[in-house]
C-alpha cells in the first residue's frame, strides 16, 4: 500500500496504476476531481493509439481532445469521500487536486 499527498492545482497525466487491478481514494482535506478514461474501441491497435494520445499531454496542461478515443467520466471528491475503482489495464485515470 502507498499514499499520495498533493497541493491544490496538481494534475496527474492520464495513466493506469502499476498492476492495473484496482485503486481507492480517500480525501482528507480539500477536493479532488477524478477523471476516468475508458477506450471507445476494443481493438488493441486503437487502444494503443488512444494511450499514445493520452501520453502526449504535459503535466501542466490537462488533456483535451481525448473524446475521440475515450468515454470520459469525472467525479468530484470532497473530504470524507471514498472512491473505489476497478481499473483494468485498458482504463486510465487522472486526478486534479483543487486544494
Amino acid at each position: 500500500a502507498w499514499a499520495l499527498a498533493t497541493t491544490g492545482g496538481f494534475w496527474t497525466d492520464p495513466h493506469h496504476d502499476a498492476n492495473g487491478a484496482a485503486t481507492w481514494v480517500s480525501v482528507s482535506t480539500g477536493a479532488k476531481i477524478w477523471v476516468l478514461l475508458t477506450p471507445k474501441s476494443n481493438d488493441p491497435d486503437r487502444v494503443m493509439e488512444a494511450f499514445g494520445a493520452a501520453a502526449m499531454y504535459p503535466q501542466d496542461d490537462p488533456p483535451t481532445g481525448l473524446e475521440e478515443y475515450f468515454h470520459i467520466s469525472s467525479i468530484l471528491l470532497e473530504p470524507g469521500s471514498i472512491l473505489w475503482v476497478i481499473l483494468g489495464l485498458d482504463r486510465q485515470h487522472g486526478a486534479n487536486a483543487l486544494g
